[in-house]
């Protein structure tokens, strides 16, 4: 059990990085649209620039909501996999029954 439990712990060590990387990739999207939207010189250019950064966003957290449904999806397909794969240990009563 305990290869197991540092496999868990290994796997969501790695989820918990990505995402802080991730959080940092956002955060340098929504500088950057925000230094462009800073500089728009007429509200049309304004309202494209805020356009641009919106679409963007969702499809980050589209992205995101995909990222981690599939990396819960795999720590819970390896948990089923462990808990079937484990072999149960009979106690000593149960061994003495079955003599």
């Amino acid at each position: 059990m305990t290869g197991f439990n540092d496999r868990l712990f290994e796997r969501m060590q790695e989820m918990n990085r990505v995402w802080i990387e991730r959080l940092r990739e956002i955060r340098q999207i929504e500088s950057d649209y925000g230094t462009r939207l800073l500089r728009a010189e007429s509200s049309s250019e304004a309202a494209t620039i805020c356009h641009e950064w919106m679409a963007k966003r969702l499809e980050t957290v589209a992205y995101e909501q995909k990222a981690f449904t599939t990396a819960w999806i795999a720590l819970i397909s390896d948990a089923t996999k462990s808990k079937f794969a484990t072999p149960i240990k009979a106690s000593e009563h149960d061994k003495r029954a079955a003599s």
